[in-house]
């Protein structure tokens, strides 16, 4: 199927697929621009996009609440989602203008004073509040591992901000985020992918089942990522980013002290995160394996004719 010939599409992402995906539409170079007509609902993408300066030749916005369906094509995972993110890196920019003024990203984060906390997904809280473990629930923890993660952050000096609130606005959180925060730590979800393009630490607890709510046996034993990314290597597949910590389990931070933590921080600061797709340099096969099997025909297709060559999270060397 051809996509090069449509060009107006309809927004349907949330705030963490839609960032993967906006990545990819910067990162490619198709002449062109992306037409992507959005709700009133959906104001966090014009904040974001206005946010990080997309340049209207890569992605044009139209608010258009009177949309008609049958004459745009709906980003989704069977047109256009954010499959190709892990051949792209994330949107790459050294300040954002939000509120009328620029802030530098990235500078001065030995100065921040405060540790982000995500604990929940709008609707969605913890495990205590659904009936199933299935995707997204497989990501949540109970409030008293976020509450002892609060603890550990406090007794090392930090203040704690919750950036769960849905009555927060983006750009708020964009500022509270990249200006304030020494580092987020969290479940795997939107507000991490907007760490990352902030240039802001994060910490991530792992899943917990895989995405269908079963649990398999230990898997700790396989060392190849492509061979099985399942549970181990789900939230490492997900975040290509230099500056994240990825927990093994809830236990893991809980057992870390004042010191542990700040000096985890302090690697972050520099690149120096423990994502395995990051490490080791995959091989033609395990690129095009995953390139079949996980992009749709059409992100297969985007990608091939502006992208080309497959390099994780678009480096060279990888």
């Amino acid at each position: 199927m051809n996509i090069m010939s449509r060009l107006e599409y309809l927004w349907g992402p949330g705030l963490g697929t839609g960032i993967g995906l906006l990545s990819t539409l910067d990162y490619i170079d198709r002449g062109s621009p992306f037409v992507i007509h959005y709700s009133d609902t959906l104001q966090w993408v014009e904040h974001f996009v206005d946010a990080l300066g997309i340049s209207e030749d890569k992605v044009k916005l139209i608010k258009n609440p009177n949309y008609d369906r049958d004459h745009l094509f709906m980003l989704d995972s069977s047109t256009l989602f954010d499959g190709g993110k892990f051949f792209n890196p994330y949107l790459n920019r050294n300040e954002i203008k939000i509120f009328g003024e620029t802030f530098k990203l990235g500078e001065n984060t030995k100065d921040k004073k405060c540790i982000g906390i995500v604990m929940k997904n709008g609707t969605f809280t913890t495990v205590e509040q659904v009936e199933t473990q299935a995707y997204p629930a497989n990501k949540y923890y109970p409030r008293d591992v976020y509450f002892k993660i609060m603890d550990l952050a406090i007794e090392a000096g930090y203040d704690i901000i919750t950036l769960d609130s849905t009555w927060v606005d983006l750009p708020s959180k964009m500022y509270q985020i990249s200006q304030l925060c020494d580092c987020v730590i969290g479940y795997e979800g939107g507000i991490m992918h907007l760490a990352h393009v902030l240039k802001t630490p994060t910490i991530i607890l792992p899943w917990h089942h895989l995405g269908n709510g079963t649990k398999p046996i230990d898997f700790s034993f396989f060392n190849n990522p492509v061979d099985l990314p399942g549970l181990k290597y789900a939230t490492h597949q997900y975040h290509l980013d230099k500056k994240t910590w990825f927990l093994n389990s809830s236990d893991e931070i809980l057992k870390w002290n004042p010191l542990v933590l700040k000096s985890i921080i302090s690697l972050l600061r520099n690149d120096k995160g423990n994502n395995v797709f990051l490490k080791r340099k995959l091989t033609y096969f395990e690129k095009e394996s995953f390139f079949r099997s996980n992009l749709s025909s059409f992100e297969q297709c985007l990608i091939s004719k502006y992208i080309g060559d497959l390099h994780v999270a678009g480096d060279p060397n990888l």
